[in-house]
Parts: structure tokens; C-alpha cells; sequence
């Protein structure tokens, strides 16, 4: 997108909130592109350039807006929440609500209080690219029947989960790093009714290796592709599912034993894991089992 094709533009040096948002007159904060873009509800597509900044106490936590929103932020911005209540960074809440997240090394932190998710959605849409989410609740989250897709988005330090998908949320996940804090209940959690795939992600247990559980429920089918859970030193544990795998390295834990599963990225096959039944199979013959 060319810089001159945006309908709104926020220059935290250089702008004021009294300004229409313009390049020659662009809002200084994000809370006064939020107020803009919460007061439009005829569905149509906006798109905005966020410019280098150390947004604090800020959010786009969009609730009421039904539209389509472009955002695309600068380089070396930085969104921080300080203020101890429940609020995402970014938030797309509300079918009809569709935010697409250019972050260019997007840091968000601080949003850890409450509900509050570094990216999210409810009933929404929200495509998120290139942002770094630390210190955060639950690092990526999409609930009801919300659809998130994440490219290389990284989480850590998340005192909750570092991705959370429940109820009929779907998700998509390329390139992505997942790592909870020592305080968090795990990796990840997710519910039965969506479906999430996860390609060339990598998912690692807390720093002190306590929260190293991915948890699934039954009935939800779970796909990892090319991606790497664990490490030798702290295995992951997974429950419930089923889950396939396609070309990957696993670290798990199963029964309190810890095993490595290793499949080439060449012969693509499928592995359906039933933690639930204790039990490891290849859809290959040559496959293993505990």
C-alpha cells in the first residue's frame, strides 16, 4: 500500500487529537483512532498508518465497530499498557468486525490484567502479522465463533496461556513462537467445536520448564505441520484430542514417560495421538506405538 492511500494516519509526535486524521493533520494517539473507528458501523474498510511511537496506556481494543479495519504500524512501535485493568491491545469483537494487523515488529506488553489478550477476537476476524506480545494475560485468543490467523507472531512471558482458542473459534497459525511465563496455567488451551492448524511454530515450555502442557479438549481435531513442540531437556505435555502431525519433531510426555517422535519432512505422514487412550499411532504401517 502506498503511504498516501490511507484514511487515516497517527504521528504521536507530531499530530493532535483535534485533528481529522489526516497526513497533513494526523491524531496523535491511538485511543482517538479507536473513538473514530468505534463511531463507524456501516461496514465498510478503513485503513491506517500508525507511526513509530511508545504508545502507553493506549489500545485498540475495538468493541463496537462493524467494518473492516487495515492497520499498519511503523517500525519501532510499541503499544503498552500500564493501567492494571481488563483490556487487549488489539481486538476485533463482533461478527462483522474484520481487523488486519500489518505490525512491521509490533511489541505489544502489558495487557495482563482481567481478560485481557495481546491479540484477540470475539465473533470477529483478526489477521495478524510480524508483532512481538510479552507480559500479556493470554498472548493470542479467539473465542465464539471468532477466526484468528497469526504469521510470525511472537508470545512470551503470557501469565495465562500463550494461545487460547475456545468455543467455536477457528484459527492459522505460519512461523509462530509460543512461550507461557513461570505463572501460567500452560502453553495452550483449547476447546472442542473450532479447528486450529499450526505451521512451522514452535511451542516451548515455561523458562523454569513447570508449565509445559498443551491442553485439548475431546472432539477437537488439532493440526501441526512442520512445527516443533518441546525440547529435549523439557518435554510437552499433551492431552486429549485427537491431533495430526505432519513432518515434525515432537518432545511429549504420555504416562509420565518422556519419548522423542520424530517424522521427515519427506514422508508427510500422519500421526493421530490419543493421550486419552494412551496410545500413539502411525496411519503408516511402519509406524510405533508407546
Amino acid at each position: 500500500m502506498e503511504q498516501d492511500d490511507y484514511d487515516f494516519w497517527v504521528n504521536p509526535t507530531e499530530g493532535t487529537d483535534t485533528g481529522d486524521g489526516s497526513e497533513e493533520a494526523p491524531f496523535s494517539s491511538l485511543l482517538q483512532l479507536f473513538e473514530v473507528l468505534e463511531a463507524e458501523r456501516q461496514g465498510e474498510k478503513w485503513t491506517a498508518f500508525i507511526g513509530q511511537g511508545h504508545y502507553i496506556d493506549q489500545h485498540l481494543d475495538l468493541g463496537f465497530f462493524r467494518g473492516t479495519v487495515e492497520l499498519t504500524f511503523e517500525e519501532g512501535t510499541i503499544i503498552e499498557w500500564t493501567e492494571g485493568t481488563s483490556r487487549s491491545g488489539i481486538q476485533a469483537v463482533g461478527e462483522g468486525t474484520h481487523s488486519i494487523v500489518n505490525g512491521n515488529g509490533l511489541i505489544i506488553r502489558g495487557f495482563d490484567t482481567g481478560t485481557g489478550n495481546g491479540i484477540g477476537t470475539f465473533a470477529g476476524t483478526i489477521i495478524a502479522h510480524d508483532v512481538v506480545i510479552e507480559n500479556v494475560r493470554d498472548g493470542i485468543s479467539a473465542h465464539s465463533t471468532g477466526h484468528l490467523e497469526a504469521y510470525n507472531v511472537t508470545v512470551t512471558e503470557a501469565h495465562k496461556f500463550a494461545v487460547a482458542h475456545v468455543n467455536q473459534s477457528t484459527s492459522y497459525h505460519e512461523d509462530c513462537y509460543f512461550r507461557p511465563s513461570n505463572d501460567a496455567v500452560g502453553i495452550g488451551f483449547f476447546d472442542p467445536g473450532g479447528s486450529h492448524v499450526f505451521v512451522r511454530s514452535v511451542f516451548e515450555a515455561s523458562p523454569d520448564g513447570s508449565k509445559n502442557a498443551i491442553d485439548v479438549a475431546d472432539g477437537l481435531g488439532l493440526v501441526f505441520i512442520d512445527c516443533v513442540l518441546g525440547t529435549p531437556e523439557v518435554a510437552i505435555s499433551l492431552s486429549a484430542m485427537p491431533m495430526h502431525i505432519f513432518g515434525m519433531s515432537v518432545w511429549f510426555s504420555l504416562m509420565q514417560r518422556q519419548r522423542r517422535l520424530c517424522c521427515s519432512r519427506a514422508q508427510r505422514e500422519k500421526i493421530i495421538w490419543s493421550a486419552g487412550r494412551g496410545q500413539i499411532r502411525w496411519s503408516a504401517s511402519r509406524g510405533m506405538t508407546p
